[in-house]
């Protein structure tokens, strides 16, 4: 439809001037050239906000997004606990219609070491969390740079496309983590996929290795994928 409208400017613009150029050629054809312009804008003005809505409806569904997260951090020997309450409360709220949980586990940037680059003296790595995950199955999906499903093997991790910039990684590049207890871990990049979670950097990997690694660990992070249950009172469906 916006491609329609736009379409539809330029010809009542063509009509109006029509009639006008016959009788000052120089000025009206000037003004041609600026409503042209004007319409051209329009139309991709039009496609843009199309694209946008549109894009962001697709991603919605495709991501299973939910409506917001929440980030709750606990020692190893607390985290039944903790589960429990958070898994009462979520349940019990007229507020929340469903909710799923990923097991995270957070590395400091010390921790962390690429080749190539300076962790600590680089701001676009120091200044973000980091955190080892498996791969999300049930909400916030992933997907990589083409938009399609993608596994990680073994011994390998996937980066959000944000470190590809910042790190200058590559696939088949390696870089380490050190664990709590001052083990070295080297993985291999395998890929690159896009991430809703900007300001925090995820590096999945399989699920063996989640468990080997995050073990030696004292501190879990679960982050809470909440969706809004739109008849609460005071809640409202956007999408």
């Amino acid at each position: 439809e916006p491609y329609f409208n736009a379409i539809g400017v330029c010809i009542m613009f063509w009509k109006m001037l029509k009639s006008e150029l016959k009788h000052n050629k120089g000025l009206n054809a000037v003004l041609l050239i600026f409503m042209i312009t004007a319409s051209v804008l329009v139309f991709a003005g039009a496609v843009q906000i199309h694209s946008y809505f549109t894009g962001y409806e697709r991603t919605v569904k495709q991501c299973a997004s939910s409506d917001f997260k929440m980030i709750i951090d606990s020692r190893r020997s607390r985290i039944g606990s903790r589960r429990d309450a958070a898994n009462e409360v979520f349940g019990q709220s007229e507020y929340i219609r469903s909710f799923s949980r990923l097991e995270m586990t957070e590395f400091y940037n010390t921790q962390i070491d690429f080749d190539g680059i300076d962790e600590q003296k680089t701001p676009a790595f120091s200044d973000k969390s980091h955190y080892l995950t498996t791969m999300p199955k049930e909400s916030d999906l992933v997907f990589d740079l083409d938009d399609q499903p993608f596994t990680v093997p073994d011994g390998c991790a996937a980066l959000p496309v944000a470190l590809k910039s910042i790190t200058g990684a590559k696939v088949g590049d390696t870089f380490r983590i050190t664990t709590e207890m001052g083990y070295i871990y080297e993985l291999t990049v395998c890929g690159f996929f896009k991430d809703q979670l900007d300001y925090r950097m995820r590096y999945i990997v399989s699920d063996a290795d989640y468990a080997v690694i995050s073990a030696e660990c004292y501190t879990v992070t679960d982050l809470y994928s909440l969706f809004l249950n739109p008849d609460a009172p005071g809640v409202y469906d956007y999408t």
